[in-house]
């Protein structure tokens, strides 16, 4: 399997892709500029269908020419140039005059399509080329009087479209090479930071691991990964540190009570008959003594790990929710979305206000993303009957399908019944974890009258 850089990887799918695009336009653009000009040949052939009508008359149910002037232009009577082709029938589709122009055209009258009160209209092939006919009937005082057929080749259509297919097969080469030098241009100077930052991460040891990587003032991708990368190099230093300072505690701390214990066992040794209660006891705290610094150490090296630790307090949940809520009034007055909040008491729970705010500003934003507009989401917070505080937050979307509800909290899950909603899969996610941290239960329910709601089921302490 060939290997390639993801230099070279950026450069071809940029390549790639400008090729797609220039594909489907030129593809388009063709089928869009024949449609348009078949539109405006048959349109062209409408009005001829119309000036002709005028050139006839009618007497005793036969068709007379009053006006043989139409007949005599030279696109009716040449062909030459960009002819156009007169036929009129009888309701028997018995031909009663062709122009002098298709004389002897091979002309299958029967093939065309005949409507008795609209013009229709159909492409057929005559000597070796396109032709598009048009069928407008002739009725007068409600008697139908036969059809006037007009046809003209589609040369012209077909003549444009050959030379903006060979413009396009001559300028392809062109824009494939400036495709791919500049996006070989862009890829390298994109890449140039990302090269920067391997080698002066290679460079770090643990002897200079105080240094850090250069962090790019762009704000792109690559300077949240110089800054993730910097993170790292934090944490990694200030584990290094730790396990170093606890070696070093613990080497110290330790010495003087191994050497006590020592020393007293060598006085077991030399006068084992002295050996009283007080020596035992000696022996026995500094033991304990030992015990304490070690878990103390421990602990000490636990506090300075990364993981999310909760500050609980006494919280005002009905405020929270309120707050939050006007965060969203702008996108839901732009929706004409209405909160409605009715239910929402005033109860104090414990908890961490930080991690409650993004929970309920995820699962608000989560409604907003499926609710249609001009619709309601419930946001309640009540004391049920069984010591518990309930509260909810509920939509009038779509929905989700029953056998998806236990999966919607689960990283990266989206459902089938909503693929184009933007978004990540990560909110609901969150959600459980804030609700697991404080020991709540979440679940998903599907409304009778339409609609998620996500209920969060908090024990009184």
């Amino acid at each position: 399997m060939i290997k390639i850089s993801v230099y070279q990887r950026i450069t071809l799918l940029s390549v790639a892709i400008v090729i797609t695009i220039i594909l489907i336009f030129g593809t388009g653009s063709l089928l869009f500029v024949g449609t348009k000009l078949t539109e405006e040949l048959t349109n062209r052939l409408h009005s001829e269908a119309v000036d002709i009508s005028r050139s006839l008359s009618f007497l005793d149910g036969n068709i007379m020419i009053t006006e043989q002037i139409e007949w005599e232009e030279e696109h009716h009577k040449e062909d030459e140039g960009l002819p156009i082709y007169i036929i009129i029938v009888d309701p028997d589709l018995h031909e009663f005059r062709r122009s002098s122009n298709c004389i002897d055209k091979p002309i299958e009258v029967a093939s065309l399509p005949f409507f008795r009160f609209s013009d229709g209209s159909s492409t057929i092939p005559l000597e070796g080329k396109n032709w598009r006919f048009v069928t407008s009937p002739m009725n007068f005082h409600g008697e139908s009087y036969g059809w006037i057929i007009v046809g003209m080749s589609f040369e012209r259509i077909n003549h444009i479209q050959a030379v903006m297919l060979r413009i396009y097969l001559v300028g392809l080469p062109f824009m494939i090479v400036l495709a791919l030098l500049g996006s070989a241009v862009l890829a390298r100077r994109a890449l140039a930071p990302i090269h920067l930052i391997s080698k002066k991460a290679r460079a770090i040891q643990a002897v200079n691991l105080n240094e850090r990587l250069p962090e790019p003032t762009t704000k792109d991708e690559i300077a949240h990964l110089s800054q993730t990368l910097n993170g790292m190099l934090d944490r990694i230093q200030k584990s290094i540190v730790t396990i170093r300072g606890f070696s070093a505690n613990a080497s110290h701390e330790l010495k003087t009570p191994l050497s006590v214990i020592n020393s007293r066992i060598e006085q077991l040794k030399l006068n084992i008959s002295d050996v009283d209660q007080e020596v035992i006891s000696d022996i026995g705290g500094e033991i304990k003594r030992m015990s304490r610094i070690i878990d103390n150490l421990s602990t000490l090296a636990k506090a300075d790990s990364d993981t999310i630790k909760l500050e609980k307090n006494r919280v005002w949940m009905n405020d929270v929710v309120y707050e939050e809520l006007s965060r969203f009034n702008k996108i839901a007055r732009g929706k004409n979305i209405v909160f409605n909040t009715s239910n929402l008491q005033s109860i104090e729970i414990t908890g961490d206000e930080y991690w409650l705010r993004i929970m309920l500003s995820n699962l608000i934003d989560n409604a907003l993303k499926f609710v249609p507009p001009e619709s309601t989401i419930d946001v309640g917070i009540i004391k049920n009957g069984r010591d518990e505080v309930e509260m909810w937050v509920a939509d009038e979307g779509p929905g989700v399908a029953d056998a998806d509800l236990e999966n919607l909290s689960k990283r990266f899950f989206r459902s089938k019944s909503s693929p184009t909603v933007p978004g990540s899969g990560l909110g609901l996610s969150i959600v459980q974890w804030v609700a697991n941290a404080h020991h709540w239960k979440l679940e998903f329910l599907n409304r009778e009258k339409g609609g998620l709601k996500a209920l969060l089921t908090i024990p009184r302490a």
